[in-house]
C-alpha cells in the first residue's frame, strides 16, 4: 500500500492579509463615487437637494431618465457622436496609412526632414493650436458642421509615426514579390494595410502579427524564403 501524503495547510501571512485589505479598500474608494452617481440618478429633485444627503434613495423614481429624452435631443447627440468618431477614424486610417507607407517604403528627397517635422509637431500643445484652427474653420464656413469637427483630426502625427515604424518592421521582400506579380506601388501599399496592418491601424497601442502573405489583385502568393531550395525543373 502506498502511503498517503497529507498536505500541510498553508500559513496565511499578515502581510498578505493587509495587502488584500488595502486593495479592497482602494477599490471601494474608487467605486464609491460611481455608486453615488448611479444612486443619485434614481432620486427625485427634492431628495437630491436635501441636506444632509442620503446615499440610498428613499423614493426611487425614473423621472430623471425620462426628463433627459424630453429636454435634450438625446438621439441626435448619439448620432453626432457616431458620425464624428466614425469619420475621424476612417480619414485618420486612410491618411495615416498612406503617409506612413510613403515614409517607410518610398525613398524621396526630403523624407527625413519631413519625418522630423512630423515628430516635432507632437511637441506642440493643443492649446497653442486651438485659436488658429478655430479661425481657419471659421474662415471656411465650417462652424457647427461635421466638416469642422472631422477635418482638423483627419490626420495624426503619432499615427503616422507609429504606422511608419510598423511598416519598417516588414521585410521588403513582400513588396518585391508583389511587384513581380504585377502589382503597382499603390496596390502593394493597399495589400500591406489590408493583410498585415488591421490590428495596428485599429489601435495605436496594439501590435499586429505578420502573415507573410503578399496579395496582388485576386491572387495571393507566399514569398519563397532565401533558405528554401529552388524547385526542380
Amino acid at each position: 500500500m502506498t502511503a498517503i501524503k497529507l498536505r500541510r495547510p498553508r500559513r496565511v501571512h499578515a502581510t498578505s492579509v493587509m495587502l488584500v485589505v488595502g486593495v479592497l479598500l482602494a477599490a471601494a474608494a474608487a467605486l464609491l463615487p460611481i455608486a453615488i452617481i448611479v444612486l443619485t440618478a434614481f432620486k427625485p429633485i427634492a431628495e437630491v437637494n436635501a441636506y444632509p444627503p442620503t446615499l440610498v434613495p428613499d423614493d426611487w423614481t425614473l423621472e430623471n431618465f425620462a426628463r433627459i429624452f424630453e429636454q435634450l435631443p438625446f438621439a441626435r447627440l448619439i448620432l453626432n457622436s457616431v458620425v464624428f468618431a466614425g469619420g475621424v477614424t476612417l480619414f485618420a486610417l486612410v491618411f495615416d496609412s498612406l503617409a506612413a507607407y510613403a515614409l517607410a517604403r518610398i525613398d524621396f528627397r526630403g523624407s527625413r526632414v519631413l519625418l522630423i517635422a512630423i515628430i516635432a509637431s507632437l511637441m506642440i500643445p493643443f492649446q497653442a493650436l486651438l485659436i488658429p484652427v478655430y479661425q481657419l474653420v471659421a474662415d471656411l464656413g465650417w462652424i457647427n458642421t461635421f466638416a469642422g469637427l472631422i477635418a482638423p483630426r483627419a490626420a495624426d502625427a503619432f499615427g503616422i509615426f507609429f504606422l511608419r515604424q510598423f511598416f519598417l518592421s516588414l521585410p521588403r521582400d513582400l513588396d518585391n514579390a508583389a511587384r513581380i506579380d504585377g502589382a503597382s506601388s499603390g496596390s502593394s501599399a493597399a495589400s500591406s494595410c489590408r493583410t498585415r496592418c488591421r490590428h495596428c491601424s485599429h489601435s495605436a497601442s496594439s501590435r499586429s502579427s505578420t502573415t507573410g502573405m503578399t496579395c496582388s489583385g485576386h491572387s495571393c502568393s507566399r514569398p519563397t524564403p532565401r533558405w528554401a531550395p529552388s524547385p526542380r525543373a
